[in-house]
């Protein structure tokens, strides 16, 4: 409910809002639209889906241990885990788009905060269409494929961090 009602004062239409809240909590990624969340090229829409998708992905058990204190929710190492996972991840493919692609730093971020979120946590929506990410511009060495690896990677390494 507070999902739709954000998107509703974000600027998304009623019934694409209770749809869209529906799919982002559900981490279902369904949309109502062919291009998915680029359709609204709405950055308060794409702000609002971005912490449904996160606040969606967080263990539910955390939500039941911590509901006379939201913020102790932080302190759990598998969240932190997971937020500097998605704040690494984000990092580096701002900076590869940013660079491959010649797109501003602050649209880099955009664009990839979005994507790498809905990446990570399996919701399924979109903003950009990837295959465009992993064209190489003007003959550089490395591609945004290679930053990809780089990033799972990352994760898998952490992963297994985490479990020792």
């Amino acid at each position: 409910l507070i999902c739709a009602i954000l998107l509703i004062i974000a600027g998304m239409p009623i019934f694409d809002s209770i749809c869209h809240s529906m799919t982002t909590i559900a981490t279902g990624g369904y949309s109502t639209k062919n291009n998915s969340i680029a359709h609204f090229d709405n950055i308060f829409i794409e702000a609002v889906i971005i912490l449904g998708m996160i606040a969606a992905s967080l263990p539910f058990i955390l939500y039941a241990k911590s509901f006379n204190n939201i913020k102790s929710i932080f302190y759990d190492n598998q969240v932190k885990g997971f937020l500097i996972t998605i704040l690494i991840s984000i990092f580096i493919i701002s900076i590869s788009l940013n660079l491959k692609l010649n797109i501003s730093f602050i649209e880099s971020i955009r664009i990839s905060a979005f994507n790498v979120i809905s990446i990570i946590t399996g919701t399924g929506y979109s903003t950009e269409d990837f295959s465009k990410w992993a064209k190489s511009q003007g003959g550089k060495i490395f591609d945004i494929e290679d930053d990809h690896r780089m990033v799972r990677l990352f994760i898998r390494k952490g992963s297994r961090v985490a479990k020792a």
